[in-house]
C-alpha cells in the first residue's frame, strides 16, 4: 500500500476577517460531541477556520483524533470534523489499563487509499 499526500486546496473568501476570535478549544484537549446519542470523544489534532465550506458554516472547525474507547472507532473510523459549537469538553476515564495511547502525529491523521 502507497501513501500519497492528500491535498486540500481553497479559495480566500471576499472579505477576510480583520481579527480571529480566540478558539474555544486548545490542540490535545480531550472534546466530546455534546448533541449526539453516541457522544464520540478524542483529543483536538487541529484547528482550522473557515468561512464556508459545503454547507454555510463560519468559525472553527477542530479535527478530532477518536479515542480507542469511542463508538465510532471501532467501526473504523479514526478522526472526524467537529463545529466548535457542537463540541464540549470531555475527561475521558484515563485508568482504563488496556488503553493505548493517541498519536497526535501529521501522519497518524492522514488517512490515504
Amino acid at each position: 500500500m502507497s501513501s500519497n499526500p492528500v491535498f486540500l486546496t481553497s479559495t480566500l473568501p471576499d472579505v477576510l476577517p480583520q481579527n480571529l476570535p480566540t478558539t474555544k478549544f486548545q490542540i490535545g484537549q480531550y472534546v466530546r460531541w455534546a448533541y449526539v446519542s453516541s457522544h464520540d470523544f478524542g483529543r483536538i489534532a487541529g484547528i482550522v477556520w473557515a468561512s464556508e465550506a459545503s454547507i454555510q458554516a463560519i468559525g472553527y472547525h477542530y479535527a478530532i483524533q477518536l479515542d480507542p474507547s469511542s463508538h465510532s472507532y471501532a467501526n473504523g473510523i479514526l478522526t472526524d470534523w467537529a463545529f466548535e459549537e457542537d463540541i464540549e469538553l470531555y475527561t475521558p476515564d484515563l485508568q482504563t489499563p488496556d488503553r493505548p495511547p493517541l498519536d497526535l502525529a501529521p501522519q497518524a491523521l492522514l488517512h490515504t487509499d
